[in-house]
């Protein structure tokens, strides 16, 4: 059998409502249950976002490298122009925040 730990906390009234709302909305028989279910789930999606992180930090030189690749080709090329084209040539699964960034820095030092 798994080990298992005892914890006491502490909620005030609105942080209460949203754990009875979730006990009920899915279904769970204790406070417990529902208690220990967010908080798989809320460390679950933690560790996607983390995860998730990695990849940008691994993506951000490969876009770099394409956005000064488009500004060879076109040195006139306006902000809005060089983030389309940018966001044309990634595909649809990268971060448009981390694309802003790119063109900004870049098209700051013309």
């Amino acid at each position: 059998m798994a080990r298992t730990w005892k914890l006491r906390i502490r909620l005030n009234e609105s942080e209460y409502a949203l754990l009875l709302e979730y006990q009920r909305d899915h279904g769970h028989d204790t406070k417990s249950a529902a208690a220990r279910e967010m908080m798989r789930r809320q460390g679950r999606y933690s560790r996607w976002k983390r995860e998730r992180r990695g990849r940008q930090a691994l993506q951000e030189p490969v876009l770099r490298r394409i956005a000064r690749d488009i500004l060879r080709r076109h040195p006139d090329a306006t902000e809005s122009q060089l983030g389309y084209n940018l966001m044309k040539h990634a595909g649809q699964y990268v971060d448009a925040e981390l694309i802003k960034k790119i063109v900004a820095e870049l098209t700051g030092f013309r």
